[in-house]
């Protein structure tokens, strides 16, 4: 199970009272509130945590490769005027449908690998890459690289960059059915959260 974190979240106040898990607001215990097979994270004071060997595994950080070098992805613009762009730099992917995005391409020259630390959020090592749209200009991150992107093809946004878990899609071959894959779903499953 992962959480899905471009779904609609609600933030719920808790303690513990009696061994229970009880919602601060409503006072309730809670599992009386959520919906049986319910998904989500709790945040909490590692001093709040009695062992320490818990702490210690919650804690572990390892590195995985995530993507092999030569992979190919692809970032997510937006652009109401998608018809103005030259189709050359751009396209739309079949398997991830949307009237307003298109995506551009980008090359690893280096491994991707993710430090994970826990169940904390996963951060991406510097790869170096390359954006054949931008005449091959090689970045150092990906993050560069998405900043770039957006700089040159969504000129209208006010803040340039974002989350490349978010915006950065990539195929995995292994699968049978190919399909196109957001990479924080590809993180989730790669770090064993799923």
């Amino acid at each position: 199970m992962f959480f899905d974190s471009l779904e609609k979240t609600v933030m719920i106040p808790l303690y513990i009272e009696d061994a229970k898990v009880i919602c601060a607001h409503s006072k309730q215990p809670l599992h009386t509130i959520l919906k049986e097979g319910a998904f989500g994270e709790i945040t909490i004071h590692e001093r709040s945590v009695i062992k320490q060997e818990i702490i210690d595994i919650l804690n572990e950080e390892k590195t995985i490769l995530f993507l092999k070098s030569e992979s190919i992805l692809y970032v997510q613009i937006r652009r109401d005027d998608l018809e103005k762009l030259d189709k050359k730099i751009y396209l739309h992917v079949k398997d991830i449908p949307s009237k307003y995005n298109a995506y551009v391409e980008v090359i690893l020259q280096e491994d991707l690998i993710l430090n994970i630390k826990g169940y904390k959020k996963a951060t991406l090592k510097s790869c170096k890459c390359t954006i054949p749209a931008l005449g091959d200009k090689e970045v150092n991150s990906l993050n560069h690289a998405y900043t770039l992107i957006s700089e040159k093809f969504e000129p209208s946004r006010l803040s340039r960059g974002g989350n490349v878990f978010k915006k950065l899609f990539y195929k995995d071959t292994k699968k049978a059915s190919y399909l196109w894959e957001n990479c924080e779903i590809a993180w989730a499953r790669k770090s064993n959260v799923l």
